[in-house]
């Protein structure tokens, strides 16, 4: 559906396509780190989450003083009637298992499974605007990379020139001003030519930095040949974000009404102590006990039906998150297909204008070598040439970053 030139994993040693600069980008980021992290994090959470029916046990030790005791007000002839220790010692061992948790503790590992991929999917939108951030560097370069060659173009035509100048002068056919004038135009172009090149390298660093490896002085970035077919809405990674977000709110509820289910839980006791399960008794011995139990909270002052409800008005929230998304997009998309509909007018334009330049250029240096004219006319017509030259090739490579922008837009790229 999308077919980039230059995208081969085959790179020349001193040239680089946009896709190749996306993908090192993409794996040397630091952010991308956090993928495996996340992802181990999760899968801990949701492990722990089902080790709530491991049976769970706890060691207590406790000694005490109480200031008075249980005694029993009688006094039967003949019957000693114990009176209980005012000291206690205890040593137990309890244990719990649940048996029913009313599948509250299974609608918590589903949000984390959820919450988890909604990391990673908040992970990947941040990823997806590096592209944006490559996308435009590497058009500045481009566009630096033109600027360069018609610098280059102008340097070439103007040592042309002035070498023809130089012999007119010395047969005394021209002013020798000619000759200063080219002499001065050499010396601009190639201080415009200086700060191009810092320029361009300034830009390609900060593509290398975020690339991960160093770039050639020389590297050479490739115009991107695009063409689309059948570009398909709907792949940008906000709108699985917006997915899971309402996932988790729904999940969320089902984790709250789960929670007011009655839950069934074993119990038992192992102890030793003074006194055991017989408080009359001033021996130390063991003693167990065993239970079932269940607990139930049938009212909670509706707390979670308005948890519930707080829900429900996020997801409609996420709803106008996500339409407002759409909204963007789409004004974002007109304003893409206004731009390339326009740099293709006026690439049609510039044509033109570039072939009546040339015709112009042409005469006007034919009248330079015969001394009709200065050579500051010819500068003027010739730098007039090559703006228009120039401002080709710049509505060609906008045009190029519009329709990128566009897959960009789209989710296609």
């Amino acid at each position: 559906m999308i077919c980039i030139s230059g995208l081969g994993s085959g790179q020349l040693p001193d040239s680089l396509s946009l896709y190749y600069c996306q993908h090192q980008a993409g794996i040397n980021y630091p952010l991308v780190r956090q993928k495996e992290l996340l992802s181990q994090a999760g899968s801990i959470k949701t492990a722990d989450i089902l080790k709530n029916y491991y049976p769970q046990m706890t060691l207590n030790a406790q000694a005490s003083y109480q200031s008075d005791v249980t005694k029993v007000p009688l006094s039967i002839p003949g019957i000693s009637i114990p009176t209980p220790d005012k000291d206690s010692y205890k040593l137990t061992a309890d244990i719990n298992q649940l048996i029913y948790g009313g599948g509250y503790y299974e609608s918590q590992q589903k949000a984390e499974k959820i919450s988890t991929g909604l990391d990673l999917q908040n992970l990947e939108v941040e990823m997806y605007k590096l592209k944006d951030w490559i996308n435009q560097l590497y058009f500045s370069i481009l566009i630096l990379q033109e600027n360069e060659r018609q610098l280059l173009s102008i340097q070439d035509d103007i040592k042309s020139r002035l070498a023809q100048v130089k012999s007119a002068v010395s047969n005394g056919i021209m002013a020798e001003s000619n000759e200063d004038v080219l002499e001065a135009e050499l010396l601009q172009t190639a201080e415009q030519l200086t700060e191009i090149l810092f320029n361009k390298k300034s830009t390609a660093d900060m593509m290398a930095s975020l690339m991960g490896e160093s770039l050639p002085g020389n590297v050479k970035f490739i115009m991107p040949a695009i063409k689309s077919e059948n570009i398909n809405g709907n792949l940008r990674p906000e709108f699985k974000q917006f997915e899971l977000q309402e996932q988790k709110s729904q999940v969320m509820k089902s984790v709250i009404q789960s929670g007011n289910m009655p839950k069934v839980a074993a119990f038992g006791q192992l102890g030793y102590g003074r006194p055991g399960l017989n408080m009359l008794s001033d021996k130390f011995g063991s003693y167990y006990l065993v239970g079932a139990k269940v607990t139930w909270s049938p009212w909670d002052w509706k707390l979670s039906k308005n948890e519930c409800s707080v829900l429900d008005l996020q997801k409609e929230i996420i709803g106008t998150q996500k339409e407002t998304f759409e909204k963007n997009l789409d004004i974002s998309t007109i304003k893409e297909k206004n731009d390339i509909d326009r740099l293709e007018d006026q690439q049609k334009s510039d044509i033109e204008i570039i072939g009546l330049r040339k015709s112009v250029v042409a005469s006007y240096a034919s009248r330079l070598e015969n001394g009709i004219i200065t050579s500051s006319e010819y500068l003027t017509e010739l730098n007039n040439l090559k703006l228009a030259e120039l401002n080709y090739s710049i509505h060609r490579i906008m045009k190029i970053k519009a329709m990128v922008n566009l897959l960009n837009i789209y989710g296609n790229q």
